[in-house]
């Protein structure tokens, strides 16, 4: 959704003189300028705070989830010190750290909800 769009709804829903909470370090400048120029008469504010809090509650299949790959994070960056040979260079063993990584996972972006979701491949 364009900023424009996004205006002309809220817009429809007559909130176009409400305050509306943005994610300033999220939102691309034209979008705001956009918003900003189709409700002239709201106000705007950061949501970043409040959005944060209500990121850092999670349910139990989140936090399991966490858990999960934390353990295998873990166990790769084990596995790479177990492996390497003192004197080897930082960026030597950052990039098998990452090779190793990314062996064993995906990183996937699920465009409707804008999340990334770590998973093991098949």
């Amino acid at each position: 959704m364009t900023g424009k769009e996004a205006a002309d709804c809220i817009r429809a829903l007559g909130l176009e003189k409400g305050t509306i909470a943005i994610e300033k370090g999220f939102l691309p400048a034209d979008a705001f300028e956009s918003l900003r120029s189709g409700l002239p008469d709201a106000a705007f504010t950061d949501a970043l705070f409040i959005l944060e809090e209500l990121r850092a509650v999670k349910r139990p299949e989140e936090l399991a989830l966490l858990k999960e790959a934390s353990e295998h994070i873990i166990g790769s960056m084990t596995a790479i010190m177990r492996s390497t040979p003192a004197g080897t260079a930082t960026r030597e063993i950052a990039g098998n750290i990452g090779l190793s990584f990314w062996k064993d996972y995906l990183l996937t972006l699920d465009y409707s909800s804008r999340r990334l979701f770590l998973s093991p491949r098949r």
